[in-house]
């Protein structure tokens, strides 16, 4: 390395511990996880964050001989004679070079094979928190008999043929696993699987991986088309969330040890899986999984669920403190699936896996897994948590409760019931979301917001998403105005106060929907003495919202052009002030803010079974707080229970 450029990286990597110092303190006053810390490796071979590897030629390993970890590290390369050397090796190209693809199997029948599993095992190859390289202790003690045993093993559950594929790298396959997570790899697994087809005359595959394993799963679900099944266990599905989750965990920043824009992400290719008929898939979290971030497991589930897809998403205990390995899950899922169990069998099945390893732990029985989380701590005044009934269930399920009884001010929450009861009058005079809302002079006056100025005019359907998204005050004074005014011409009242009017049919919905401590004195939610609500009524308003498709869709969305009429035509940008938007789980919401100190959030957002929960927060003290709690609440209710078990089993 140059002077110049070592300089740069070393001043790189200064600034980068006191960004990184920063972004921690932060990141654990909201998540509370601490740092990672070394490892301790005495003699394992490593590699330093900047040190290149020295691949060597592969080694034949057969029998109860440990595979190399040091080969592992460094990677290996063979020739095609080589390769014909080796037991079940597969001579494949790609990307003008030749690697030796080895595979271990069981069961395997002459001439055909209607159907047949094979798993991807997970990453071996580990990283410091200060960038050096090293392959898991596991590696070092792993055998080519161990293997061929699990095979047989998992063949005989299955009652069909078993297959390991051997990564690139790993386990007897020549190549470098420091490509993991890259195209290349991919394509050698892809090309392995059709040679193992015209092999053994194999119809079909049901695939299984485990962690980075679990991407190549993913991956090769968009590009084949005789998966029937797909079963991913801790599974890397979200790789740039990942990638972007581990920059913040090292002493020297992610992107100086690897190129993260060449990793591939499965969520890219979620449109490419074949839909008819589309592979049953099948994917396994720990809640609490240290290495792969149970939200981006999570949202690779809403992604296929958004794409038309019905995965089943199935929690599971992995072993502490990493709760990761799910090998042993994914595989009894696979081999149920190979008998045509039905999704209440295989999760029936897990969950006897899951009592049989903690009963394995201890001999005395301990809480069941999705009974060791507490509920959240947080700072905001008042908040509600609650998972929405549907089906035959009369009852929402209360999830999370603080003081959410206590009267405390909506602020711009408030809208929600100026939208409701604005799309509750439109058909009574006749309005449709393409007529024009008029703003005034009065509207401006008292109103906040620039987006917007007297004579000007914007449709209903642009009206509904500027209360929502930007929380403009100006278009909420002009709806209630304009309808005001449009009820008391009605009643042959024209000497009263328009909006009054509006604001007492605001109450009058209040009412109606059991919200008994809110009281409503504008249409904005701007301060004013008198205008209380608590948590919740707001979800009582939040849950009649969800009856009105068009007011959902806009707060769903993070930004959205309107077409503003008037003196001075144009498209205006509006953005949504839902700080979480873009999160995974986030569905959409409202905020309200009174300066200084009263912050409120309403979010709808999605359990990892497709249920839908509504939380409230009111009074958090500033935006950090508000966010910090609201996450704190979503994450604490989508853990701390077993999603997958019907409602009179839930925890």
């Amino acid at each position: 390395m140059g002077i110049l450029t070592r300089s740069l990286a070393i001043s790189s990597s200064r600034i980068w511990r006191i960004f990184k110092w920063g972004c921690l303190k932060y990141c654990y006053a909201v998540t509370g996880r601490p740092r990672i810390a070394n490892s301790h490796l005495g003699d394992q071979p490593t590699l330093g964050p900047f040190e290149k590897p020295r691949p060597k030629t592969l080694s034949i390993v057969t029998g109860n001989t440990s595979f190399s970890a040091d080969e592992a590290l460094h990677g290996t390369v063979a020739t095609q004679a080589l390769c014909a050397q080796i037991p079940n090796g597969l001579w494949i190209e790609a990307e003008g070079q030749g690697y030796c693809i080895r595979y271990y199997a069981y069961g395997l029948e002459s001439p055909k094979n209607s159907q047949v599993l094979v798993y991807f095992g997970g990453d071996v190859l580990l990283t410091t928190s200060k960038g050096v390289r090293h392959i898991a202790a596991s590696y070092q003690s792993l055998s080519p008999a161990q293997i061929e045993a699990g095979m047989a093993e998992w063949s005989c559950k299955a009652n069909a043929p078993a297959i390991h594929l051997a990564r690139p790298g790993l386990h007897g396959s020549s190549g470098n696993h420091h490509m993991r997570r890259q195209p290349l790899e991919i394509a050698l697994m892809d090309q392995a699987l059709d040679a193992l087809k015209q092999r053994y005359n194999i119809g079909s595959f049901i695939l299984t991986g485990q962690s980075g394993g679990g991407q190549i799963v993913a991956a090769l679900l968009s590009r084949r088309e005789d998966i029937t099944a797909a079963v991913l266990a801790s599974s890397l599905l979200s790789v740039k969330q990942v990638a972007a989750h581990w920059e913040y965990q090292r002493n020297i920043p992610a992107r100086f040890l690897y190129d993260a824009h060449r990793f591939y992400d499965p969520l890219d290719d979620i449109g490419r899986i074949p839909k008819a008929p589309p592979p049953a898939i099948y994917v396994i979290s720990d809640p609490e999984d240290q290495a792969v971030p149970f939200s981006t497991q999570l949202r690779y589930v809403r992604y296929l669920r958004e794409a038309k897809f019905e995965p089943q998403h199935i929690f599971a205990h992995a072993q502490a403190p990493a709760h990761h390995v799910l090998a042993q899950h994914a595989r009894l899922a696979a081999a149920l699936i190979a008998k045509s169990a039905t999704p209440q069998t295989i999760r029936a099945q897990l969950k006897a896996l899951d009592w049989e390893q903690l009963r394995n732990k201890s001999a005395a029985p301990g809480p069941r897994p999705f009974e060791r989380y507490s509920l959240p701590d947080i700072d905001a005044r008042g908040a509600i948590s609650l998972k929405l009934a549907k089906g035959a269930e009369k009852k929402h399920e209360l999830l999370f409760d603080k003081s959410s009884t206590k009267r405390l001010p909506p602020a711009s929450l408030t809208k929600l019931m100026t939208a409701v009861v604005m799309f509750d009058l439109m058909p009574r005079f006749g309005h449709s979301l393409t007529d024009y809302l008029d703003i005034d002079e009065a509207d401006v006056s008292g109103g906040s917001g620039t987006n917007l100025k007297p004579g000007e005019k914007i449709a209903f359907g642009d009206a509904i998403v500027n209360l929502m998204l930007p929380s403009s005050n100006i278009t909420a004074n002009a709806v209630a105005r304009t309808f005001g005014r449009l009820l008391l011409d009605d009643e042959g009242n024209c000497a009263s106060d328009a909006p009054k009017r509006f604001i007492a049919e605001m109450n009058a919905k209040a009412a109606q929907l059991g919200m008994c401590d809110t009281q409503f004195i504008n249409p904005s939610g701007q301060p004013v003495r008198g205008q209380l609500t608590t948590a919740a009524d707001m979800a009582r308003l939040m849950l009649t919202v969800m009856q009105y498709p068009q007011i959902t869709e806009s707060w769903g969305k993070p930004s959205h052009v309107m077409q503003v009429l008037g003196p001075t035509p144009r498209q205006q940008k509006i953005n949504s002030t839902v700080k979480v938007i873009n999160d995974y789980d986030v569905l959409g919401g409202k905020t309200g803010t009174i300066l200084s100190g009263c912050y409120n959030v309403a979010v709808l957002s999605e359990a990892p079974n497709g249920d839908r929960i509504v939380t409230v927060i009111l009074h958090a003290c500033d935006p950090m707080a508000l966010y910090s709690d609201l996450r704190c609440i979503l994450d604490a209710v989508k853990r701390g229970r077993d999603w997958c078990l019907p409602m009179a089993e839930a925890v």
